[in-house]
């Protein structure tokens, strides 16, 4: 029996199982009513499908676009141009026209470019040569990419894009698997965005809670509601932590801890690992590096100073005033300004990368423009994954996916456990659409209501907190989500890979902020600091008896 059949025989029973209970699945029929959706349990069926798919083939592009049929084919059914036309235009060519994916898709492509320019002048050798100075060894390695990821809290793709190209050579170097890298940078950058009181997520996080506080008819702020729920926060908290631990122990456990050793036993983690850690023939300049890579992060700055402070009205002396920036530059132009202000970076730092060697005669500009489309060329595969992932979050939205998960989550939830159904509910609809926008913005108004009406405003703030909470959780173990695409891409990890090595450490820091969290904090009433000292405390145990080095 070959490896195709085992699986099949593994994973075909379980769909089975799974796709014929979801038809018994208790449904708030009346919430449906309410949002006026018409929709059955087959809304589900396109990310099983893709899910499934993948798990069995492990081809994960026609998983993905297997996927995207079948939910192409529920919402047109039973008409075969409706099918097509819901595939190929509002779900393939849309995704690819929108303005908001084509920013975020240049903007990728610019920085890859840019680091491939910069490996082929020396500079980012220069680069990792002041790195080592300052982070000796792998474990201070992965602490310094930690530190970074932190460092970048902004934004969640900057943070990726940037610290990923940035450190993949020196883990190269030092035999330290790229699976690693996807890890470390994946689950730094959501958090720390979600959690920062300046990035880019706030702005939507703020408007999510300020609807549904409106919607209640409570005199709040979704500002005020956001600091409130900021202490509730376990999975963001506790996967922060966890990544801190598992950076500065250098333990391991599960696939990662195999891929770990894999790596240390390998003469070369990829094939461009050497041409990306020696350049024999350049003398490194670590400059040639750090002023594109400072000049992106310095003018997406300036923009979001650009487009936040045109109030006049803000008090640019004070930390709330540049909350308030942040919140106007993320509502700017329809939340689109500052995805173009991050591909105008890009395009800049890429064009700087190429211009500094040619100045200084180290290569021509032709071969830094060459350079450059190698780097953008070497990633074209993972491009279309990421786009296959954006028609599938499509295909979800037309079927109303979000709205049938919530509606099974409204049966049968007592009062004290409503925050930790929440965050397992928010988890599932965020792995199974791939997105945890989408995710927050269907279930926040639930939530807050479920909350409200079990607890009043403190159980509404718990509620609302485990809703930002699962949808980074789902999204970080979910295959067809972009930001775990973009993960890969910018670590060089083959993306099923770093799904199946992130998704213990993810389920771990789940787990972690599900007891000690929602459980003993939300349902049990435990006091806020006994249940982070517990969760904490669970994370380095754990770490420390399961965890082995390679």
């Amino acid at each position: 029996m070959n490896d195709l059949q085992k699986r099949i025989l593994i994973v075909a029973p379980v769909a089975l199982i799974i796709l014929l209970s979801l038809s018994f699945l208790p449904v708030d029929r009346d919430y449906l009513s309410t949002r006026q959706v018409d929709v059955t349990w087959l809304a589900l069926l396109p990310p099983l499908v893709a899910i499934v798919s993948v798990l069995i083939t492990r081809w994960l592009v026609p998983s993905l676009v297997f996927g995207i049929a079948s939910a192409a084919v529920i919402h047109a059914w039973p008409s075969p141009a409706g099918m097509a036309e819901s595939l190929i235009v509002n779900y393939f060519w849309d995704s690819v026209l929108d303005s908001f994916h084509l920013s975020i898709l240049g903007f990728t492509a610019s920085l890859l470019g840019l680091v491939s320019v910069t490996t082929a002048s020396g500079g980012l050798h220069g680069m990792i040569n002041l790195i080592l100075r300052l982070a000796r060894g792998r474990r201070g390695v992965s602490v310094a990419t930690v530190g970074m990821g932190f460092t970048i809290f902004f934004d969640d793709y900057a943070n990726t894009a940037i610290v990923g190209p940035t450190v993949r050579p020196l883990f190269d170097r030092l035999k330290l698997s790229r699976a690693k890298l996807a890890y470390l940078i994946d689950s730094t950058a959501a958090p720390i965005a979600g959690l920062a009181l300046i990035s880019t997520w706030i702005g939507t996080e703020v408007s999510y809670l300020q609807g549904a506080a409106r919607d209640l008819g409570l005199d709040a702020s979704g500002y005020g509601l956001f600091l409130s729920a900021m202490g509730y926060r376990f999975y963001c908290v506790f996967a922060l932590f966890l990544v801190l631990v598992v950076a500065a122990t250098g333990r391991d456990f599960g696939p990662m801890l195999k891929v770990e050793r894999r790596a240390r036993r390998s003469a070369e983690d990829d094939a461009g690992s050497q041409s990306a850690a020696e350049s024999p023939a350049i003398q490194p300049r670590w400059y040639n590096a750090v002023v594109p890579i400072g000049t992106v992060l310095l003018l997406i700055m300036i923009q979001i100073y650009y487009w936040g402070s045109r109030d006049p009205g803000v008090d640019l002396a004070s930390l709330s005033g540049w909350k308030d920036v942040f919140i106007r530059a993320a509502a700017a132009q329809d939340g689109e300004a500052l995805t173009f202000a991050m591909l105008y970076a890009g395009v800049t730092g890429a064009a700087l990368a190429i211009l500094l060697p040619a100045l200084q005669g180290v290569m021509t500009v032709r071969e830094g423009l060459l350079a450059w489309l190698g780097g953008i060329r070497h990633i074209s595969g993972a491009l279309v994954v990421i786009v296959c992932a954006w028609a599938l979050s499509a295909g979800c939205r037309d079927l109303e996916t979000a709205h049938y998960a919530v509606a099974v989550l409204r049966q049968g939830v007592s009062v004290e456990w409503v925050p930790l159904a929440v965050f397992v509910t928010a988890g599932l609809v965020a792995f199974a659409t791939g997105t945890s926008y989408g995710t927050m913005a269907i279930i926040i108004p639930t939530a807050a209501q479920l909350g409200y009406e079990a607890g009043g405003e403190p159980v509404m703030i718990l509620a609302m907190a485990a809703v930002l909470d699962g949808a980074i959780f789902g999204d970080h173990c979910s295959p067809i989500s972009d930001t775990t695409v973009l993960s890969s891409i910018c670590s060089g990890c083959e993306h099923l890979e770093h799904v199946r090595t992130q998704i213990p450490y993810a389920l771990l820091g789940a787990v972690v902020a599900a007891l000690a969290g929602y459980a003993l904090v939300g349902a049990w009433g435990a006091d806020l600091w006994v249940g982070m000292a517990a969760g904490a405390t669970a994370i380095l145990l754990l770490i420390h008896v399961v965890g082995r080095r390679a």
